[in-house]
């Protein structure tokens, strides 16, 4: 029963971030580090204004601009625990509240690309009930958002 629920968590979850990028219509990638430009890597978007291509690979800053809701980058800290009927999941979900924006050339085209700044984290309770080999739920609950990563 343990592993029906977590296995139907994981499920769940992961059924939500792929729906959560397919609705976002961006272009996404694999979290790296930008030290030289600052902040963790978000997301690009093509920039359809510039009806030009570009040459090289050059970032121009174009500011911070403010995420709303807050932009979700990851989780840490899954904790697990089941007594009678409950399976409860628990674990911290990292994000950003703003963004540091820049245009990019990036194989010839003109992108906006955004970079981490400002994180924040929120406590994530998911609960199921679970009696007799089939669960109810998930039952989510999420935290307030709070300054930065513990």
């Amino acid at each position: 029963m343990k592993q029906e629920c977590a296995e139907r968590t994981k499920s769940i979850t992961a059924t939500a971030v792929l729906a959560a990028i397919l609705v976002s219509g961006v272009v996404l990638a694999a979290p790296a580090s930008a030290s030289s430009i600052g902040g963790d890597f978000l997301y690009k978007v093509p920039d359809r204004s510039i009806a030009a291509n570009c040459i090289g690979s050059h970032s121009t800053y174009r500011g911070t601009v403010n995420l709303n809701p807050y932009f979700d980058y990851g989780s840490t800290g899954f904790h697990t625990t089941s007594g009678n009927a409950l399976a409860v999941e628990t674990y911290e979900e990292l994000g950003f509240r703003s963004a540091y924006k820049y245009v990019s050339c990036i194989h010839g085209d003109f992108y906006y690309v955004y970079y981490g700044a400002g994180a924040v984290e929120r406590k994530v309770t998911i609960v199921f009930d679970c009696y007799g080999g089939s669960c109810m739920g998930p039952f989510i609950s999420y935290g307030r958002w709070s300054n930065g990563w513990s």
